[in-house]
């Protein structure tokens, strides 16, 4: 195995827009949150905003909460799909006792109850939408302790991030598990701001609307970790430099500008680069004295302190391979279908079906259908294909490949394009024949943990084979199937 990186693409990095302004208010659509753990509501109870809707057992799992006073109409049993798999890639609790059943908790708004009006005033409002408030009064910790911030951010939760695998609480409560934490700190904090697939800048986007919050957040979070100089590693944007330069300075954190050469932003890229550690594929980043972050993640502990008002919204970016089209920018409340976000994806269910990913188009996961579980299915009042996708929790990006087309593989032509490509030395296809041939030996399985699943080598194989699937396929863990 090398020690070096190389390999990977440059593609055409596209231009950071700052996101539209949160809003104090939103339309109040029904929402279906998809929650891990048993839910503690049932069905037709009355809850209130913030209310939790589970509460799990095990420490480092977030207890989920309700964003909006609603009803609980339905409770969905379904399996885990590959986007749960993919964001819970490098959790420790997850690989080895991985979920086998997820619930959407679906939920009716409940309107305020408004005082006596006259039936003029009760015309005019039914001709008003809905809305409901897009940040809970809820006020942060007042002691400045990391346990203290852990179980806000645990009965709050969950706190996801895009494409690093490992959220906040669970990389919190390992730190945690460290009875010697204060005197022995994680060695470094790592915010990632480069963007995970550079022709679609969304974690650019975020940085240039809120620098200041990015920043403060981060020193927030070193302070309570005890780390003395956060970093924060951004793409080498001479324009997004300038607007985040000042406030690192003010805030002693640590800007570092990197060329975005796909997969560089990837956590075992990040910790290989920047701290000279290796961290394989499927490990966690505290497992070598990391904690990694994402911009969202520390504005949102920023506006928090700041406004005393915790968002329920997240960002999300729709772009589509177009490079004249830019990527559209909302803010979105998880459990919301995604045609209520975006009206030029409202009525192409048909169209949309299998083109619409969660992520990039080299790495993302195709949104389909929740598959039921068999009891479910039979009592179920709505088909599963009848269930809309929608935007869950971390879904950051979404790329809508409506207008591609699908191009049919063909046998290998030995031109060595995808070892060329593979920024971890691997000989990607050769390693996909032993799968396919069953040749389930050692030295696979030792190449497989430095796979890190970039598609890379499906992107350049001029015969359109399936290679990243079949690696992909090969890593996951064997998740048991409901009966």
């Amino acid at each position: 195995m090398p020690t070096h990186f190389h390999g990977g693409m440059t593609f055409q990095a596209g231009k950071p827009y700052p996101f539209p302004s949160l809003p104090k208010n939103i339309p109040a659509h029904p929402l279906r949150i998809t929650v891990t753990d048993p839910p503690i509501v049932t069905v037709g109870q009355t809850i209130t905003a913030s209310q939790k809707l589970t509460e799990p057992f095990k420490p480092q799992s977030p207890c989920y909460f309700s964003p909006i006073p609603a009803t609980v109409t339905h409770i969905t049993p379904w399996q885990p799909d590959d986007f749960h798999r993919h964001t819970h890639a490098r959790n420790p609790h997850e690989i080895n006792h991985p979920t086998t059943q997820l619930y959407d908790i679906h939920l009716k708004p409940i309107p305020p109850s408004p005082p006596a009006a006259s039936a003029c005033d009760q015309s005019a409002d039914e001709n008003n939408p809905l809305t409901v408030p897009a940040a809970l009064n809820i006020a942060p910790p007042d002691k400045p302790t990391l346990k203290s911030w852990f179980q806000h951010f645990r009965a709050l939760g969950p706190w996801p991030q895009d494409e690093i695998g490992c959220d906040l609480i669970t990389q919190l409560a390992a730190v945690l598990h460290n009875k010697h934490y204060q005197s022995k700190p994680p060695k470094s904090l790592i915010c990632i701001g480069m963007d995970a697939y550079s022709p679609y800048p969304d974690r650019s986007s975020l940085l240039l609307s809120y620098p200041d919050d990015a920043v403060l957040g981060l020193q927030i979070l070193g302070n309570l970790l005890n780390v003395k100089r956060p970093k924060l590693v951004i793409d080498a944007n001479p324009h997004l430099e300038g607007f985040l330069k000042n406030p690192c300075k003010s805030f002693k954190i640590k800007l570092l500008c990197a060329r975005n050469r796909y997969p560089a932003p990837d956590p075992t890229l990040i910790a290989h680069t920047l701290e000279n550690t290796k961290l394989p594929q499927n490990g966690s980043p505290t497992d070598v004295g990391i904690v990694m972050v994402t911009p969202w993640t520390v504005i949102r502990i920023a506006r928090w302190m700041t406004r005393r008002q915790l968002d329920v919204l997240q960002p999300v970016m729709i772009a589509e391979p177009h490079r004249d089209k830019h990527p559209q920018r909302h803010f979105a409340m998880p459990g919301t279908e995604i045609c209520c976000v975006d009206h030029t994806l409202h009525g192409c269910t048909e169209r949309l079906r299998g083109k619409l990913i969660a992520g990039n188009p080299l790495t993302g996961n195709q949104l389909c259908a929740p598959a039921l579980v068999a009891q479910q299915q039979e009592h179920s009042r709505r088909a599963p294909d009848s269930l809309p996708p929608t935007i869950r929790h971390g879904m950051q990006l979404l790329t809508n490949l409506a207008s591609t087309h699908h191009l049919e593989p063909a046998p290998c032509i030995t031109c060595g394009w995808c070892v060329d490509a593979c920024p971890t030395g691997l000989q990607p296809v050769h390693l996909a024949e032993q799968i396919h041939n069953h040749q389930n030996s050692k030295q696979l399985q030792d190449h497989l943990q430095y796979c890190i699943g970039c598609g890379l080598c499906t992107h350049v194989c001029p015969s359109h084979l399936p290679i990243a699937q079949i690696l992909a396929q090969a890593n996951a863990p064997i998740t048991p199937q409901i009966k």
